[in-house]
């Protein structure tokens, strides 16, 4: 859980500095993804990595729960830094 909060702290950082709006005038794939996508995606899959690595046991089911885990955390954050913008 600490990962994830980690990493949802992170998102909503660079969202609010304005990383992620800055890389997204460029594409990476033209109309399809952009390198702010590509910023927002590399945290949540580097916070994952580290939740997996970080798991109880070498149990490849721990390992996917952490994982899945940090994921949601990490979103619902970001999620919840959209709900409270739009008011």
């Amino acid at each position: 859980m600490k990962i994830g909060l980690i990493g949802g702290v992170v998102e909503v950082l660079l969202s609010l500095i304005g990383m992620i709006e800055a890389f997204s005038q460029r594409d990476i794939i033209s109309h399809i993804i952009s390198m702010g996508h590509t910023l927002l995606i590399l945290v949540v899959l580097f916070m994952g990595y580290l939740a997996a690595k970080r798991a109880p046991g070498t149990k490849p089911l721990w390992v996917l729960i952490n994982s899945l885990m940090s994921g949601l955390i990490v979103g619902g954050i970001l999620a919840l830094l959209v709900i409270v913008g739009g008011r």
